[in-house]
């Protein structure tokens, strides 16, 4: 909202000074992108990301455009901090605080080196535990000690564990797929969305436009869904 960044957000930076700046890759983008558009620019001591993995071409741009150090974590809201970076820029698992499993489908432990989904383990809550825990996520432990000097393992992040949607006519497409042609294409001019599949090959995508968003939008957020639901797809 154009009108809350000028007479709210921006000046409330202005004030407070803040030094350090917490939040996920995806917001870090649609904020940089907002800066630049308005002609806007700030600098922190430290970016803290966490929520979702970056991307090494993103973070050069954003330590570059805020002048700040960027630093992540990897964790969930039920787990809490599984994998810390270290100044090698390498994620080192917090063994005191949970056990970290990679496995295949059938969920057998595979061997360092070997990418399959992230599973675990934690030590910390008493009332509900979480054991074998699947977040979704897959990863590989690399067999190599890190270059920081730390001997604790390193986890490799791979992606999220794609949830695949298939049409009669044998296309299929993963749902990060379109989070991620809209996260480039649409992120400032679309708030919210969501897809619904009414029947295999038919779907609805509904969406809250920002005030950016025009109807000289509408022709190419349609051709870009088509290319994604692929041939014989209906979408409206």
């Amino acid at each position: 909202n154009e009108k809350y960044r000028f007479s709210i957000l921006y000046p409330m930076i202005e004030q407070l000074k803040p030094e350090v700046l917490i939040c996920t890759p995806s917001y870090l983008k649609m904020f940089h992108m907002c800066l630049r558009q308005d002609g806007r620019m700030f600098s922190f001591k430290m970016i803290y990301c966490a929520g979702e993995s970056m991307h090494e071409e993103d973070r050069k741009i954003f330590s570059s455009a805020f002048r700040s150090k960027i630093s992540a974590w990897y964790g969930t809201r039920e787990i809490g901090p599984i994998a810390v970076e270290c100044v090698a820029e390498k994620y080192h698992l917090l063994p005191w605080s949970n056990y970290l499993e990679i496995v295949n489908s059938d969920g057998v432990t595979l061997s360092e080196g070997e990418e399959g989904d992230v599973v675990i383990t934690s030590f910390d809550n008493y009332a509900m535990p979480f054991i074998r825990y699947k977040i979704g996520d897959r990863g590989i432990i690399l067999p190599d000690s890190c270059n920081c000097g730390s001997g604790i393992p390193v986890l490799k992040f791979s992606g999220r564990t794609p949830i695949i949607v298939k049409n009669p006519s044998g296309n299929a497409f993963a749902v990060t797929q379109l989070e991620s042609a809209i996260a480039a294409k649409f992120a400032v001019a679309i708030l919210q969305f969501q897809l619904i599949e009414e029947k295999p090959g038919k779907y609805i995508f509904r969406f809250v436009p920002s005030g950016q968003y025009v109807s000289g939008f509408n022709t190419p957020l349609l051709k870009m869904l088509y290319e994604i639901a692929g041939n014989g797809s209906k979408v409206t």
